[in-house]
């Protein structure tokens, strides 16, 4: 994930021979990785702070808040007010920490931990310039943008990220990265975020509507729209032209870098469909291009889109389905900012609508509250299943649902005191990065054994829950002790893996 400037008011860069004043723990306790599957051991960390003081840039530090908490911590809070008297500009490191994002469970809000927001809102009453560096791997509210400076987003950007967040924040690289989602102003703008997670049956209503395809097609504004990013220069496209054949349309344009930082422009190609009563998004990204370039250069990008990619699937006929029409195809710098647009008649197939007027009435304006579970069902096609009875526990059950019957939650209770052991060892071990790690991976162990089921623990897990301990825990939940028992002591008997005969492979070993 490319690093995306959201905001800059030309405080962005910093020169590196200013005195600034430096806030939050993330500046020292970088978040450059996921949890779980994704965290790996790296070879070497260079934490921001540790760039900073190898380029002997000056500043002052101040922690701010604490990383591993969400608590508000007044003291923390006075101690950043006052010392940012001092200073005319503020650098705030904020963002998702390990503790509020985790792979393997759903996040709990939207919005930045308290304490960073905290201490970012008393940093703007104090009237310095301030620019937030954030970290995280998802979405997140932000409702304090209007009132800094510039916001850079470093998403999770790897062992040495504190490295490239100085070239940024300094001028020594340019920001060319673009948004891979749209960002909403609340949780409130999702559509049914209300209704997510509330119950053991998901029925994904919104159907095609997902991202920008629903904020485009409701015609619902964001905070930040899917392809956006900001750039330290600036870019003008000249001479647009369209040719289409019988298979594929190409648009070419010449990207002129005018300002006077190298970087790169991403070139997005968007296609709006015929309108008909077959419902779709007011647009999709069909291409899209990453063109590098110096001051003052220049250079010709070409995108095409294949014909046959323009196609929707049609359910009354079973098979992809071209319309017939006009076709609008839009250049744009996100998929809401049109730079230049033509239009290609193409030929397609002349069929009826899939959809019944009842979906048709509740989906093509993407209304969310039109799409009711009936409204679902005569658009799918599909039955909505009824909800599944949460006893007898079987092996789809969650490990949470064990709770219900008194031998589940002995079963229950004994695996998370694992995670909860875990969890007071590392908080006893000396202050570190292995300290850190180790407290986040026994949080990742409890989010996950709450939130899986039986057989996707087992899958998950390995040897230390194979397939009969699972089957062994849905018995002994449910009150059947011998045949509980009779499962823990009867291993599952697999195949061996397949002999491989390739040079340099030793048989047995997957490939």
């Amino acid at each position: 994930m490319c690093a995306v400037l959201l905001k800059n008011d030309s405080t962005l860069p910093l020169n590196s021979e200013d005195s600034i004043l430096v806030v939050g723990e993330l500046f020292e306790k970088m978040r450059y990785q996921g949890a779980g599957s994704s965290m790996i051991n790296p070879t070497k960390i260079t934490t921001p702070k540790n760039a900073f003081d190898s380029s002997k840039i000056q500043y002052e530090y101040v922690c701010g808040y604490k990383e591993n908490s969400i608590e508000i911590d007044i003291e923390l809070i006075n101690d950043a007010v006052q010392k940012a008297e001092n200073y005319d500009t503020i650098l705030l490191f904020a963002g998702l920490t390990d503790y509020v994002e985790s792979e393997g469970c759903d996040r709990k809000y939207m919005s930045l931990p308290d304490n960073q927001l905290a201490v970012l809102d008393n940093l703007i009453k104090t009237g310095r310039r301030v620019v937030v560096v954030l970290f995280g791997g998802s979405v997140v509210e932000l409702p304090f943008v209007d009132h800094v400076n510039a916001v850079l987003h470093m998403f999770l950007p790897g062992q040495n990220g504190g490295t490239a967040v100085k070239q940024l924040i300094f001028g020594e690289k340019n920001p060319s990265g673009r948004l891979s989602e749209s960002w909403p102003y609340t949780y409130a703008d999702v559509p049914f975020g209300e209704n997510f997670s509330q119950c053991l049956r998901e029925i994904y209503r919104e159907s095609i509507y997902v991202g920008y395809r629903y904020y485009l097609t409701a015609d619902k504004k964001v905070r930040y729209p899917f392809g956006f990013g900001l750039s330290y220069t600036s870019f003008t496209y000249k001479n647009m032209k369209l040719e289409h054949s019988d298979d594929i349309v190409t648009i070419t344009c010449d990207i002129h870098n005018t300002g006077e930082y190298d970087g790169a422009e991403v070139v997005q190609l968007y296609v709006k469909a015929p309108h008909s009563d077959v419902f779709k998004p007011v647009k999709e990204l069909r291409s899209f291009k990453k063109v590098y370039l110096r001051s003052g250069e220049q250079k010709t990008v070409t995108l095409k889109v294949d014909i046959e990619s323009l196609r929707y699937y049609h359910t009354g006929v079973q098979g992809w389905v071209l319309e017939s029409g006009i076709y609008e195809f839009q250049l744009c710098r996100d998929c809401t900012s049109v730079i230049w647009s033509e239009h290609a008649v193409l030929k397609g197939e002349d069929v009826d609508s899939p959809y019944s007027h009842e979906a048709i009435f509740a989906y093509k304006d993407a209304d969310i509250s039109k799409m009711t579970e009936e409204a679902f069902e005569a658009m799918s096609g599909i039955k909505i299943p009824e909800l599944p009875n949460k006893f007898p526990i079987t092996l789809n059950s969650r490990f949470t649902d064990l709770q219900q019957t008194f031998f589940g939650r002995i079963l229950f209770n004994a695996v998370l005191s694992v995670a909860h052991s875990k969890l007071r060892k590392a908080q006893k071990m000396p202050e570190g990065i292995e300290r850190d790690n180790c407290i986040k991976g026994a949080l990742f162990m409890k989010r996950v054994i709450e939130s899986n089921s039986l057989c996707s623990l087992s899958m998950s897990a390995g040897d230390s829950f194979p397939y009969n301990y699972a089957e062994g825990f849905a018995a002994l939940a449910n009150g059947h002790i011998i045949k509980g028992i009779k499962a823990f002591l009867t291993p599952v008997k697999v195949p061996k893996l397949p002999k491989v005969h390739n040079e340099g492979v030793k048989n047995n070993d997957a490939v």
